[in-house]
């Protein structure tokens, strides 16, 4: 992990729900699935910088 010029990451992932009464589509991913979407941001000493957690 010693990347010198790096000044953090930045990744994400879906988690997997139950389908929301009358959602339709809306929280049905490219994966086939029904999830919300987790992203995240940390800096370069490994800490949470930013959460972001929804469904679009």
């Amino acid at each position: 992990w010693n990347m010198p010029n790096c000044i953090g990451a930045i990744d994400g992932k879906h988690i997997s729900i139950q389908s929301p009464f009358k959602s339709g589509t809306r929280f049905y991913n490219y994966k086939h699935f029904y999830s919300i979407h987790l992203m995240a941001i940390c800096d370069a000493d490994y800490k949470f910088i930013f959460v972001d957690i929804g469904a679009q």
